[in-house]
Parts: C-alpha cells; sequence; structure tokens
C-alpha cells in the first residue's frame, strides 16, 4: 500500500538522484528544476521560490520513498506534474496509483473541478496512463526537449470523469 506526504528539504537529493539521466528528467519535468545536471539545491531553490502556488508530494512504500509528485495552481483548477518514479519501482504500476491519490486530494480537498498535466507525445506510456484515467487531450504546442523543439499535449481531467472511471 501506497500514501503521499508533504515533500520536504531532506527529500531533494533523493529526487535529484532518481533523475540523474539526462533524457529522463528532460522528459517528466521539462528541466524545471533548472539545467542539467540536477541537485539537491536546484530542486529546493525550486520549491522556495514557488512555494506560494506549488508544493510536492512524496509516494511511500511502508517509509521508502518511491515517487514525487507535484501539484500547483489555485482555484478550481489543478496542475499537476513531475511525476517521477524512482528507478527500482518503475514499471510496477505506481505512477497509476500516485496519480489516483494525487487526482482524488485535488478534488476532495483542494475543491478542484478539474486538473490538468503535460506530456511530451514521446511519452508514450505516461501518455496512455493518462488517457487510460479519462484525462483528455486540451491544447498541443511544442515544447523543447533536449534543445529541439517536441510535440506536447496538455490534458485535463474533470471531476465527474475521474470518480465515473473508477
Amino acid at each position: 500500500m501506497i500514501k503521499l506526504r508533504a515533500f520536504d528539504k531532506s527529500d531533494a537529493k533523493i529526487l535529484a538522484d532518481w533523475l540523474s539521466d539526462k533524457q529522463t528528467y528532460a522528459l517528466i519535468c521539462g528541466e524545471k528544476f533548472g539545467a542539467f545536471p540536477l541537485s539537491e539545491k536546484d530542486i529546493i531553490a525550486y520549491y522556495k521560490q514557488y512555494a506560494e502556488t506549488s508544493f510536492g508530494l512524496i509516494c511511500e512504500c511502508g517509509n521508502s520513498p518511491v515517487g514525487h509528485i507535484m501539484i500547483s495552481g489555485c482555484g478550481d483548477s489543478r496542475l499537476v506534474s513531475s511525476i517521477v518514479i524512482s528507478k527500482e519501482q518503475r514499471g510496477k504500476g505506481l505512477g497509476r496509483q500516485m496519480l489516483c491519490l494525487a487526482a482524488d486530494y485535488c478534488f476532495k480537498i483542494l475543491n478542484a473541478c478539474y486538473i490538468e498535466i503535460g506530456v511530451f507525445e514521446k511519452n508514450l506510456g505516461a501518455l496512455k496512463l493518462y488517457i487510460s484515467l479519462n484525462f483528455i487531450p486540451v491544447q498541443k504546442t511544442q515544447r523543447n526537449y533536449l534543445s529541439n523543439p517536441s510535440p506536447y499535449l496538455m490534458l485535463r481531467l474533470y471531476k465527474g470523469d475521474f470518480y465515473e472511471h473508477l
């Protein structure tokens, strides 16, 4: 069983370790925490800078951190981003569980009407997961991935569609 808890400064090193591959970091986080290679100081500085509008959650299995997810925004919508799973735990369904817990938190606790998530089109595993949870594409743009323009999708999940799916 997994649970989410608030991100703490002490988690920054773990997150930086999970994002130690340049391609993975660019694909998952779009280099939002700073230039590669990423340091724990970069992550702490990011969270400090955006503390009023963003917060991180750590996914734990037992007492071991296995994932990270960020929630941003206010009002009736939230942006969910930077879903990172530890290298050892990838491919085991934790992304789905984390995203479901985060969506439930956004809808029930933060009273969001919908959540959005962005993904590079080439991240097929993530895209398949989001669509399976009833996210719908709402915008397609170009974003830099490793200094090259790449198709990037914004997807939206409405509260009713999420709970209807479960």
